[in-house]
């Protein structure tokens, strides 16, 4: 594969030969395009040391990198004005390169380096096993997201989102699921999780997350979408009427549970003091327990505190 690089690249800059090849317990390391192995210093199994990068360097190194995350439009313009206005410092980040002289990190920084035409001084490591994309989380810190993005699942920030509300749930731990709060999981859990529940936890948000886009949004995907998976699992064709209900006022009739809920949602979009999403998450629990018990409902109302999330029935 690198091979096939350096001939694609060799009628407009000069690449390097395979005497740039180090060799470590009989595996290549090879060298991206433009270093040299004798300005490096070899540390642990890997290469490190400091270079200018100029826009010639990026532009090389963009086109031969694992797959990486979806461009941040904000984050590489905040890189770009700061290139700009002579206001990059260097810092220590690191632009990171697997064995076989792929880029694993570092793609808003080249991509800047090539827009802005300017030259940055910079770390560089060289020699990491490809799977550590997951693991890293630099410049703008790479979350589970990102690592999704670039392993090619669709709608992965919607995927990202449900699989950090189930995991917490499943713990028991309500708060982190309707918080969906990543930073308290590793990126590669996630990741893992996905693929443990492949394809069915994939395919259930890019379908529900299609018909959220269509719809009344009167609540976050996060919230609807992770409660959605346990819905699904307790009646299926009740949780598919009860979403049409709720997120479109599909047939919904004023006796009916979801209408409340529905109401009162559409009502807290409008207002001033909103319900935090704890309370709703509550309150669409309530409900969807009030429909399944065929129970009517006049008011819905929480007291926080002493009141926790209810058992889903």
């Amino acid at each position: 594969m690198s091979e096939r690089f350096f001939l694609k690249i060799k009628n407009n800059m000069k690449v390097q030969n395979s005497d740039n090849n180090i060799f470590n317990n009989s595996d290549a390391i090879l060298m991206p395009y433009g270093v040299k192995k004798e300005d490096l210093k070899f540390v642990d199994g890997l290469f490190k040391g400091t270079m200018i990068v100029t826009p010639r360097h990026a532009k090389a190194w963009l086109e031969y990198m694992i797959k990486n995350r979806a461009v941040n439009s904000s984050n590489l313009r905040r890189l770009v004005a700061q290139i700009n206005a002579d206001k990059w410092k260097y810092n220590g980040e690191t632009f990171k390169f697997s064995v076989e002289g792929k880029m694993i990190d570092a793609q808003h920084r080249c991509l800047a380096i090539v827009e802005t035409g300017r030259s940055l001084k910079t770390d560089i490591v060289i020699g990491l096993e490809e799977d550590a994309f997951d693991t890293i989380d630099t410049g703008r810190n790479r979350n589970s997201s990102d690592v999704l993005s670039a392993l090619g699942y669709k709608n992965y920030t919607a995927l990202s989102s449900v699989a950090v509300f189930i995991m917490h749930y499943e713990t028991g731990n309500t708060v982190g699921a309707i918080r969906a709060r990543k930073k308290d999981l590793f990126n590669s859990d996630v990741v893992e999780f996905v693929e443990k529940n492949s394809p069915s936890l994939p395919n259930f948000v890019n379908t529900y997350y299609n018909k959220y886009q269509i719809s009344d949004k009167v609540v976050n995907f996060k919230l609807i979408g992770g409660l959605m998976w346990y819905f699904l699992d307790r009646h299926f064709k009740e949780a598919y009427t009860f979403f049409d209900k709720l997120m479109n006022g599909v047939n919904v009739t004023r006796d009916e549970p979801v209408f409340i809920l529905r109401k009162k949602l559409l009502q807290d979009k409008s207002s001033e003091y909103k319900m935090s999403d704890r309370q709703k998450a509550i309150f669409i629990v309530k409900t969807w327990n009030a429909t399944r018990k065929g129970e009517t409902l006049k008011i819905l109302k929480w007291n926080p505190a002493n009141e926790t999330m209810p058992e889903i029935i």
